[in-house]
């Protein structure tokens, strides 16, 4: 997806503000989603916010908007309007993604041995028991 000449994908970490002079704050987390406004109204009152914004921006039909679902820094998912989005603030924090790879066939011995390998790379590893 691309927001503001930036592109992004579920799990790139962002901060933003938007454009609703009242609420100036630098919103952070984590992109979970994309979706319309049948998926977004779900977790916030978008008509609310959307009076918040300056008239120019309120102007846009909500119909049409493509809205980003954001984990926040306290663990709540929001929905953003990519039009309420504050473009010139838009940053991507982080735009590693966790992954899972499974290495089969190892001996407990080893185990060390394959996460220092990975280490040397740069790499943030652990072990996960299924």
């Amino acid at each position: 997806m691309l927001i503001y000449s930036h592109s992004v994908d579920i799990g790139t970490k962002v901060s933003f503000k938007t454009h609703n002079q009242i609420d100036r704050q630098t919103y952070r987390g984590t992109i979970r989603g994309f979706t319309s406004i049948a998926g977004a109204k779900v977790y916030e009152d978008l008509a609310a916010i959307q009076q918040s914004m300056p008239s120019e921006v309120a102007a846009v039909s909500l119909n049409g908007q493509t809205f980003v679902l954001v984990e926040t820094e306290d663990k709540v998912l929001r929905p953003f309007a990519i039009a309420w989005i504050d473009g010139d603030t838009f940053t991507i924090e982080d735009n590693s993604i966790d992954r899972l790879i499974v290495v089969r066939d190892v001996p407990a011995e080893n185990l060390d041995m394959v996460l220092n390998t990975i280490r040397t790379l740069g790499y943030d590893c652990s072990i996960y028991r299924a």
